[in-house]
C-alpha cells in the first residue's frame, strides 16, 4: 500500500513537471501554411527546371566559345555585327537561366511552406495526445486510494492499475519528446523558406539587370550601324579615329 501511495505521488509530480514542458513547446508553434500540389510533383517540376537550366548554359558556352572566336578574328565591321548579335542572344539566353532559377526557387518555396505544414499537423497532433494524456493522468492521480482498492477483487487488479499509470507516464514523455523533435525540424525548414525567399529577391533584381544589359547592346549595335551606314570603310576609319583619341588621352595623362 506504501508503494501505490508513493506512485501516485511521484505521478503527481511528473505531471506538473510535464505540463509545463509541454506548454513551453506549444507556445513557440507557428501559424499553418496552405499548398495545393503534393510533394513529389512540386519535386518533379524543379527537377524539370534543372534539366532546362543545364541545356541553357550548354547553349551559354557555346556562345562563349563563338565570341572567343571571333575576338581572334580581323577587327572588321562585320566581324563587331557578329559580336552583337551572338552577345545578344547569350545575354538573351542568361535571362532565361535567371527566370528558370525564379521558377525553381519559387517551386521549393512551395515544397516548403508543404513541409511546414505537414511539420504544423504533426505538432498538432502531439498536442492533441499530450493533452489527452494529462487528463487521463490527472483523472487517475484523482481516484483516492480507497475507491481503487474497493473497486477491484484483488491486489492483481490494483497492480494493474498502477501498470496503467506508469504507461501514460512514458506515453507523456514520448509525445513531448516528439512534439520538441518536430518543432526543431519546423524551425530549419521555416529558415531554408526564408533563404528562398531572400535568393528569388536577389534573382529578380539580377534578372532586371540583364535586362538593362540586353537593352544596352541593342544600342550599341544601332548606333555602329548609323555611324558606319554599313559601310567597311566607314567602320574602319571610325575605329581610326577611336584609336587616334584614345592615343591622345594616353599622352596627355604621361
Amino acid at each position: 500500500m506504501k508503494r501505490y501511495h508513493d506512485y501516485k505521488k511521484q505521478l503527481r509530480s511528473w505531471s506538473s513537471l510535464l505540463l509545463v514542458i509541454f506548454l513551453f513547446v506549444v507556445s513557440f508553434v507557428p501559424p499553418v501554411f496552405l499548398h495545393a500540389e503534393t510533394a513529389k510533383e512540386v519535386q518533379d517540376r524543379i527537377s524539370q527546371k534543372n534539366a532546362d537550366i543545364a541545356k541553357l548554359q550548354a547553349e551559354i558556352e557555346a556562345y562563349q566559345r563563338e565570341l572567343a572566336n571571333l575576338g581572334s578574328q580581323k577587327n572588321s565591321l562585320n566581324t563587331s555585327i557578329k559580336e552583337l548579335d551572338i552577345t545578344r542572344k547569350k545575354l538573351l539566353t542568361d535571362i532565361s537561366v535567371t527566370q528558370k532559377k525564379i521558377d525553381k526557387t519559387n517551386l521549393q518555396i512551395q515544397d516548403l511552406s508543404s513541409d511546414i505544414k505537414t511539420k504544423e499537423e504533426a505538432i498538432q497532433d502531439h498536442k492533441d495526445s499530450i493533452a489527452l494524456e494529462l487528463r487521463q493522468a490527472n483523472e487517475l492521480e484523482t481516484e483516492n486510494m480507497v475507491q481503487t482498492f474497493l473497486s477491484h477483487q484483488n491486489f492483481s487488479s490494483v497492480w494493474n492499475d498502477i501498470d496503467t499509470y506508469e504507461a501514460v507516464r512514458e506515453k507523456l514523455v514520448e509525445n513531448i519528446a516528439l512534439l520538441k523533435q518536430t518543432k526543431g525540424e519546423l524551425e530549419l525548414t521555416r529558415s531554408s523558406s526564408l533563404n528562398a525567399k531572400n535568393e528569388l529577391v536577389s534573382l529578380k533584381t539580377g534578372l532586371s539587370d540583364q535586362q538593362k544589359v540586353v537593352a544596352q547592346n541593342s544600342n550599341e549595335k544601332g548606333k555602329l550601324l548609323t555611324q558606319t551606314k554599313n559601310s567597311e570603310s566607314a567602320y574602319q576609319k571610325l575605329v581610326a579615329e577611336q584609336t587616334a583619341k584614345k592615343l591622345a588621352f594616353e599622352k596627355e595623362l604621361r
